[in-house]
């Protein structure tokens, strides 16, 4: 599932397209599923923050919802650079 149609099919992958933000296709793309792999997150701020927060919270907990209500029970999810926040991640702790 994407918003956008991908331009060269996957022989034997039946593509969903739609939004993260839509509940019910989210749900209707998890049916029959086993697994899911879990990459939509805005990486940078879009022009509102209620914008970013409907996709990149409202948009995995569609995901988690369908996942419970379709018995869907894997997930795959890629975390952003960005959960450290804009700037440079910390560095690792010293070892004595």
């Amino acid at each position: 599932m994407a918003r956008r149609v991908p331009k060269q099919p996957v022989p034997g992958i039946d593509f969903v397209a739609a939004d993260i933000r839509d509940a019910k296709a989210v749900k209707a793309a998890l049916v029959g599923c086993a697994a899911v792999v879990h990459l939509a997150w805005v990486v940078a701020p879009l022009k509102s923050e209620s914008e970013t927060a409907a996709i990149n919270l409202g948009g995995t907990e569609n995901v988690l919802d369908a996942m419970a209500s379709t018995g869907c029970r894997r997930m795959v999810f890629s975390s952003s650079v960005l959960a450290y926040g804009a700037g440079r991640p910390p560095a690792p702790a010293s070892r004595s």
